[in-house]
């Protein structure tokens, strides 16, 4: 989300420039770009699994490891090429047939019409454009209500607009409150550690809250399932698997 939002920024200025203004398909370009690009380190293993690899390999399992940069860009492009092979297989059971809700997708769409001034009703479905059904409403819909399309543009262009300020006004007031936190924390470090525990387990056990808008905003747009299993999970490994694996 941040991505589109600062990509639109920036080519919203370069566009004064040009003829051809930043369009929403070219936004969600530039979001699956950051995206991969973002999740790349933590996908391919290299925060993870390749440097505790080199760490664990000794000398009678024919270690140390060193794994040269030619070989993890192939591990890397490898990784790419099955990633979209599975993507493409995995997305008409989870997303078609089963309709599963994606938190952050939906939030990314929403920001997109949301600066694109995008209207909910042409946004409905893949092309933009209303379905058949709806439609074919569309007749019933003048006739029930007496008035002409010609009638209810100037409602509906007004409505639009309406939530588009509204829907811009949260996105600002939003950014605006958040950088404000960022700046805070930056100038006084014990919100982003705070010892809610003590300072005896904070230092010892690392036992703390990172106060971040990005935690928070990530928790809302999760909803809270996913949440409450993140905190199940910090509780079991920090509070119950790292002092057994110490002792």
């Amino acid at each position: 989300m941040a991505s589109g939002l600062l990509g639109f920024i920036t080519f919203k200025l370069l566009s004064r420039s040009t003829e051809r203004p930043l369009t929403a398909a070219e936004n969600v370009l530039i979001i699956s770009v950051a995206t991969a690009t973002g999740c790349m380190p933590v996908t391919a293993g290299f925060v993870g699994i390749i440097p505790v690899l080199e760490y664990l390999i000794g000398l009678e399992e024919g270690g140390p490891l060193r794994i040269a940069w030619e070989s993890l860009i192939v591990w890397t492009i490898g990784l790419c090429f099955f990633g979209l092979i599975f993507a493409s297989l995995l997305r008409e059971h989870f997303i078609v047939r089963e309709k599963l809700p994606w938190p952050g997708p939906k939030a990314t769409s929403h920001l997109i019409k949301t600066i694109h001034h995008i209207p909910c009703e042409f946004s409905s479905t893949p092309s933009g454009i209303l379905s058949s059904s709806t439609a074919a409403e569309e007749p019933l819909r003048e006739k029930h209500n007496g008035t002409t399309v010609e009638e209810q543009q100037p409602l509906l262009a007004r409505g639009n607009y309406i939530k588009w300020k509204v829907g811009m006004n949260r996105l600002v007031q939003g950014a605006t409150v958040s950088g404000i936190f960022t700046i805070l924390i930056y100038f006084v470090p014990i919100f982003q550690k705070l010892p809610i525990f003590g300072s005896h387990a904070a230092s010892e056990w690392l036992w703390n809250v990172d106060l971040s808008p990005g935690f928070f905003s990530q928790g809302i747009i999760t909803g809270p399932v996913i949440p409450l299993h993140m905190l199940i999970g910090a509780v079991v490994d920090w509070g119950i698997l790292s002092p057994y694996a110490k002792h």
